[in-house]
């Protein structure tokens, strides 16, 4: 896994959706709210109160993929890998959460949504935790005839 190359790519502002599924196979997703790559540990912002299946799932089975996606182009990609910790929730957190929305709010204003249409994605002010995974593989998650190819 090139790690040059996701920390590249996280530099642009994202959207940013945190993946698992159960037991059975069934799909849990919520919306990321900022993006880090500390060592060889991605870790990723979730508010707890919008991920409340997804940290229990999380914690059950250990599988997550986040998906990175560019959000006027549509270039994406899928980081699969293992579960390191999900970190009890903090200011710091909460903190970059809140700069991470302020910028993507302004990213996405261009094609018409306004902060005030766009306030609904995140809770400001509620306990944000990291979830920090350990990245295994990339995926090239933008729509067409490439979509799923493994980079």
């Amino acid at each position: 896994m090139d790690l040059d190359a996701l920390r590249q790519l996280i530099q642009e502002t994202l959207a940013i959706q945190v993946a698992t599924s159960s037991e059975d196979r069934v799909p849990c997703m919520v919306r990321g709210l900022g993006v880090g790559l500390v060592g060889d540990e991605l870790r990723v912002a979730v508010v707890e109160a919008q991920a409340v299946t997804l940290l229990s799932t999380l914690r059950r089975t250990r599988r997550i993929a986040v998906n990175l996606t560019h959000p006027l182009t549509f270039v994406g990609r899928q980081v699969k890998g293992t579960l390191v910790a999900i970190d009890e929730p903090s200011e710091e957190a909460a903190a970059s959460a809140a700069d991470y929305f302020a910028r993507f709010v302004r990213v996405i204003e261009p094609i018409g949504m306004s902060p005030q249409q766009a306030r609904g994605m995140f809770l400001s002010g509620s306990p944000t935790c990291w979830v920090r995974m350990r990245p295994q593989a990339l995926f090239d998650q933008t729509p067409g005839s490439g979509a799923g190819r493994q980079l």
